[in-house]
């Protein structure tokens, strides 16, 4: 829906005007407090909770989880055991993630909060899990939203995604799916014993309710509201339910385009900070290399930007982890790794064994321990705080900040070459 500048001003000034009265409503009612409120949760932490509690075992099985997959349309007929599943999130830069080694994969991407769709998002996600080994009949893919009013857009989960994926596309909503799930099934299922399970799994039904506007001590501003919005628009509160209905979905239009509008604001935003942070490390390597080329992989609509000396092997780079737009707004800390695929272990034996046994390298700040373990890909992990995010600091600041980093972690450059090229 394409909304012109006169548009815009109305459906500003009407939720400027509900906001006011629905704040005057909420002034009047007896003090709530939820903690998770407090805390402003955004998509990861929702992904993080809901995560927890699939992961919970009990007396060896996964009950949550076992009663989460029935939500998922085909995986009842597809006569699946749950085994013991590998349960994540923001795992290879998704969301969320259940997986049984060349059995089943769930993914589940978080847009409780309308985070914009990226470019081949889903597509990738697929695409990677089914280079795990998982079998394209046996992927299926959760597209988690608040209210289920936001869609998945055609650029995201492309029609490539979409001939794996099938119809084991599950969109799910919080308000008619997660939350009557916690109610009904989750809480009531938790032994006596997991008091902090129990009070946890309250605090967040709570927060669900209050983000949804289903709390009980907001039921009478709800209905205060929707006489308010009837009136607004003209329209008895006796009327026909088909007068009402279409009255309160065109006011539910109206913010959803708004919504969507501040949406691709935000992302435009952050879009211009990436570039920055391009265009700072491009001219910090161009400075201290001159003879040599680096490739930058900004992938932040995934989790991460990659930084490479041209002339070394894909699996060997610089990487910042987790970095999103949304990072460089909010946070004040940012971390990067030198990171060695495990993937291309056998074919980097050299260069890992070098720098094994390498007394320079120990040097290096941000030595990881642990390196010939394969339980890790992380070989230097370098993580600062500043007083300011990215987003307050001054171009020179930027310069500054990155260039903290870099001047250290690139200590690693002619030790790695010195394996590299023997």
């Amino acid at each position: 829906m394409t909304l012109t500048a006169e548009q815009i001003d109305q459906y500003c000034d009407e939720a400027a005007e509900l906001g006011r009265q629905y704040e005057a409503l909420k002034s009047k009612e007896p003090y709530h407090i939820n903690i998770i409120d407090e805390l402003h949760a955004n998509e990861n932490a929702h992904t993080r909770i809901l995560i927890r509690l699939l992961a919970y075992k009990q007396a060896g099985t996964y009950p949550f989880l076992e009663s989460f997959m029935t939500l998922l349309r085909g995986w009842t007929e597809a006569g699946l055991e749950i085994g013991t599943p590998k349960i994540d999130s923001n795992t290879e830069y998704i969301d969320g993630l259940i997986e049984s080694p060349r059995r089943y994969a769930v993914i589940i991407e978080n847009k409780i909060h309308w985070a914009v769709d990226q470019e081949r998002q889903i597509e990738k996600y697929v695409l990677g899990v089914r280079n795990h080994g998982i079998p394209s009949d046996r992927i299926w893919v959760v597209y988690l939203t608040s209210d289920g009013n936001k869609t998945v857009e055609g650029y995201s989960y492309t029609e490539k995604a979409k001939e794996i994926v099938q119809d084991r596309f599950i969109p799910l909503n919080y308000r008619s799916d997660i939350l009557p799930w916690l109610k009904e099934t989750v809480l009531p299922n938790c032994v006596v014993k997991e008091e902090w399970l129990i009070s946890a799994l309250k605090q967040y039904i709570d927060h669900l309710e209050g983000l949804l506007g289903l709390r009980t001590n907001q039921k009478q501003i709800q209905k205060e509201m929707e006489k308010y919005i009837l009136q607004k628009a003209g329209i008895s509160g006796n009327a026909d339910p088909a007068a009402r209905y279409a009255a309160f979905k065109t006011m539910e239009e109206r913010f959803t385009s708004l919504l969507q509008l501040a949406s691709n604001g935000r992302a435009s935003i952050e879009a211009g900070l990436m570039a920055s942070f391009t265009e700072q490390s491009t001219r910090y390597f161009e400075s201290n290399y001159p003879d040599r080329a680096f490739d930058f992989n900004d992938k932040t609509s995934l989790g991460y930007y990659q930084i490479r000396p041209a002339n070394w092997p894909q699996g060997v780079h610089f990487e910042w982890i987790p970095l999103r737009g949304e990072q460089l707004v909010e946070g004040k800390d940012l971390t990067i790794v030198l990171h060695i695929e495990p993937s291309r272990a056998n074919s980097l034996s050299g260069l890992i064994a070098g720098l094994d046994a390498d007394a320079d390298f120990e040097k290096v700040p941000g030595r990881a321990e642990g390196l010939s373990s394969k339980s890790t890909s992380t070989y230097l992990s370098i993580t600062k705080q500043f007083s300011r995010s990215f987003i307050h600091q001054s171009d020179q600041e930027r310069q500054e900040c990155l260039s903290s980093f870099y001047h250290e972690i690139c200590r690693a450059i002619p030790i790695i070459d010195h394996y590299l090229f023997p």
